[in-house]
């Protein structure tokens, strides 16, 4: 029945573009521009998770660090000095990555807390 089939596709459009709004603002909770790639990580037991995470060379990231109740002091090797975590809800870090294709150590209060590896856009490490 062509009434069904029209009254189907107008529900699904509808259901679309409301959907779309909420969808991208849970995404960009960092409130960044597009170009910026967003990862999202937790602190557990004095590391982050996931304590292991790629980042590609000459690309901007948005780190969204969900606290763990305790203040923390974030660094990552030759990328990020000394920034501060708040001990509850969402802190927002920016990211820049330059230099060399390797893996750089993240600590978390002069702690080891997991790596970023550094890759060319073809996914290779040096």
């Amino acid at each position: 029945d062509q009434q069904s089939v029209d009254e189907a596709a107008t529900e699904t459009t509808a259901f679309e573009v409301d959907a779309s709004p909420g969808a991208l603002e849970d995404e960009a909770s960092f409130n960044a521009p597009q170009d910026i790639n967003v990862i999202e990580l937790t602190i557990e037991d004095g590391r982050l998770n996931p304590s292991e995470i790629e980042a590609f060379v000459d690309e901007e990231y948005g780190l969204v660090i969900s606290g763990d109740g305790t203040e923390h002091t974030l660094a990552i090797e030759g990328l990020v000095t000394d920034q501060t975590i708040a001990a509850d809800g969402e802190t927002e870090v920016a990211l820049s990555v330059a230099g060399d294709l390797t893996e750089r150590e993240i600590t978390l209060d002069g702690e080891p807390a997991g790596t970023i590896s550094v890759q060319n856009a073809a996914g290779i490490t040096d």
